[in-house]
């Protein structure tokens, strides 16, 4: 997870190539979890209940503005998701090596 700290341009260089992949199978999964978060969403305001990102989105909209409040929302609920794929993907391909 420290590896998520440093920042990168050229994701294929030698130095980084042992942990470029998994943090760009870490964000494609974790962009299909948040599309599935939404799609929750969408179906709870459906439903005429909240949704949990469009709370998340308005209490800190409140504090700001209703723009930072989206990107700041949305923006953490994909980082927290494509963090927290990261260990079931390297999990998967160290057991898919062996």
């Amino acid at each position: 997870m420290r590896s998520y700290a440093t920042f990168y341009m050229n994701p294929w260089s030698r130095r980084f190539i042992d942990r470029s992949p998994l943090h760009y199978l870490s964000l494609a999964f974790g962009y299909v979890a948040l599309r599935l978060l939404a799609a929750v969403n969408n179906l709870l305001i459906a439903a005429d209940l909240p949704g949990p990102l469009g709370l998340a989105v308005h209490m800190i909209g409140k504090q700001t503005t209703p723009f930072v409040g989206f990107a700041l929302a949305v923006g953490g609920f994909y980082l927290v998701l494509s963090i927290a794929m990261t260990k079931p993907i390297a999990l998967a391909i160290r057991t898919d090596r062996m």
